[in-house]
């Protein structure tokens, strides 16, 4: 396959961290990250999500969002694309508030304001020079798990105040929850998400230009 040439990602590094739909759980760890990857020429594109991982510390600290951003703290990247929040919603994390400052000892990673806060800054710190980016996950108005079902108020408040926040620590964002996504994702049905979170091939080939394009003007 021949890459796009684009001069404004050649050759530049980029990591992508989030949960199982940045990772690619249907896919066998095969997501847009890798159809970007396959499809335009950076120099290194790494797919750091991991199933199952938090924005918060809230129902088990060894899932958090933050101990993989860390992990990679010894590498270079001119591009880091977040993502993140939809296992805080499925496992009831309690909302918090933003806090008022930028101090980290400010911020409560038991919450999702505060888990939030603290895997922005902590980005941020460590590739000061890098565009920043956050993927908002899509809706998912079907799944259920262990007996629970949300509705469109339970999600739209993480949604809500992840907005907020990418607002007050200037990050651009992607927003997958629009409804112009959940057209295109036919999020109500199993065609691109066959267990109804989940992405399958078919989504993420579907989804993986506007997510470039979008990175594009970072």
């Amino acid at each position: 396959m021949k890459k796009k040439k684009e001069n404004i990602t050649l050759n530049k590094n980029i990591i992508f961290f989030g949960d199982s739909i940045t990772y690619g759980h249907l896919t066998k760890g095969y997501s847009w990250v890798n159809y970007i990857d396959d499809n335009y020429d950076f120099n290194i594109v790494k797919n750091a999500g991991i199933s199952d991982y938090r924005v918060s510390t809230y129902d088990d600290p060894n899932k958090w969002l933050v101990s993989q951003v860390k992990s990679y703290v010894s590498e270079e990247f001119d591009y880091v694309i977040m993502q993140g929040g939809v296992n805080d919603l499925l496992y009831l994390t309690p909302l918090g508030e933003i806090s008022s400052g930028f101090d980290e000892a400010s911020f409560n990673p038991n919450t999702f304001a505060g888990g939030l806060e603290l895997y922005i800054s902590t980005v941020k710190n460590n590739w000061s020079n890098a565009k920043i980016g956050y993927i908002l996950t899509y809706y998912t108005p079907n799944y259920t798990e262990r007996g629970l079902k949300w509705s469109y108020d339970d999600y739209n408040k993480y949604i809500v105040l992840t907005k907020n926040i990418l607002e007050k620590w200037d990050i651009k964002y992607l927003d997958l929850f629009d409804q112009k996504y959940s057209d295109l994702l036919r999020v109500d049905t199993k065609e691109y998400l066959p267990d109804y979170l989940h992405l399958n091939d078919s989504g993420y080939r579907l989804i993986f230009p506007d997510i470039y394009e979008w990175i594009k003007l970072l």
